[in-house]
């Protein structure tokens, strides 16, 4: 299933930062409100740094947070592997899972390793050994909206299941041909007859409005598209990445379009995050500075696409009074 991990956010620029957020991640993914941080910068830790008990069970896990930023792009290597689980074997109680988070890429001689160990371990009774790339951390962070929202306050992700009792996208939307209301950017046109989700609607408008970026989650098929045409902002543009705005050349022609339209203006760089910089200028002089983007089909995007993202939700622009509604459709 798509999600955050599909706009390959950064880690965080703080190590401190990425063992809260592993801590926050943890906690929820073992189930156990008693997870903490194993003591305090300086203390002997026995390689764990995060602890608890999955499913307030009889055993005990430990997480090990390895960040990488310093040395951008680097993997974790087996000698530190092997460092840490020696480190592990020295914490009590006695632990029956270790894994190792780490802000760098997968590597899949470490991935090999650590299974090779696992079932070493296990003729042993010693812990299962997993490591955790930054991709990893991203895809699970998906299951946990409120982390994301904690760790990337510009970035809320709003689910639709509990609003929704069949799917009905498909069965609503129109066969007619695109026509002028396309033209001015305008979203697809959907039956009257689609449920209308008002409270969930004025929660993502809040949310814009409070210069948040939003992902919107759920399965395919559950209306994210009809629920995101429904949105109430006078400055919306609808991109949707299905077919041929999921590249870069159309998706940049696209807001050109839009800015030629409403600003009387060309936003004209070529560069992902030079484009996005640029809208952000526009957008100052302009009386009205609430622009909202709404990215349909988010998980096709190209890499041009996701470094525009990329950069409003995280960079320099991610502040600016430009906002990014997203779903994938899936």
């Amino acid at each position: 299933m798509a999600g955050i991990a599909n706009f390959r956010l950064p880690p965080p620029a703080k190590w401190q930062d990425f063992e809260d957020l592993c801590a926050d991640l943890w906690r929820r993914i073992w189930r156990d409100a008693n997870t903490q941080k194993n003591g305090r910068q300086g203390q002997p830790q026995n390689g764990v740094d995060i602890f608890g008990r999955p499913d307030n069970g009889a055993l005990w896990a430990g997480v090990q947070c390895k960040d990488k930023n310093e040395d951008l792009g680097s993997a974790l290597t087996q000698k530190e592997l092997l460092l840490e689980i020696a480190k592990a074997k020295q914490f009590t109680p006695k632990l029956s899972a270790f894994t190792i988070a780490t802000t760098g890429p997968r590597d899949a001689t470490i991935q090999e390793r650590a299974r090779l160990l696992t079932q070493e371990h296990r003729k042993n009774e010693l812990f299962d050994v997993a490591v955790w790339c930054w991709e990893d951390v991203l895809a699970r962070l998906n299951d946990f909206p409120e982390v994301i929202t904690l760790h990337f306050p510009h970035f809320r992700s709003v689910r639709t299941l509990e609003s929704v009792t069949a799917p009905a996208e498909a069965a609503g939307k129109t066969d007619a041909p695109r026509n002028a209301a396309a033209e001015t950017f305008l979203p697809p046109r959907y039956s009257e007859r689609m449920l209308r989700r008002e409270a969930l609607s004025r929660t993502i408008e809040d949310h814009l409005t409070d210069q948040s970026s939003v992902f919107l989650n759920a399965p395919s098929g559950y209306g994210k598209s009809v629920l995101l045409s429904q949105i109430q902002i006078a400055d919306t543009i609808w991109v949707d990445c299905e077919q041929e705005e999921r590249k870069y050349p159309s998706f940049r022609e696209r807001l050109n379009g839009y800015v030629r339209a409403r600003y009387a203006a060309e936003s004209t760089p070529e560069a992902p995050r030079d484009l996005a910089r640029a809208l952000d200028s526009i957008l100052d002089g302009a009386s009205e500075r609430l622009l909202v983007i709404v990215v349909d089909h988010a998980d096709n995007i190209d890499n041009g696409v996701r470094a525009f993202l990329q950069e409003t939700i995280c960079g320099v622009c991610s502040r600016s009074s430009r906002r990014l509604c997203v779903t994938p459709s899936t």
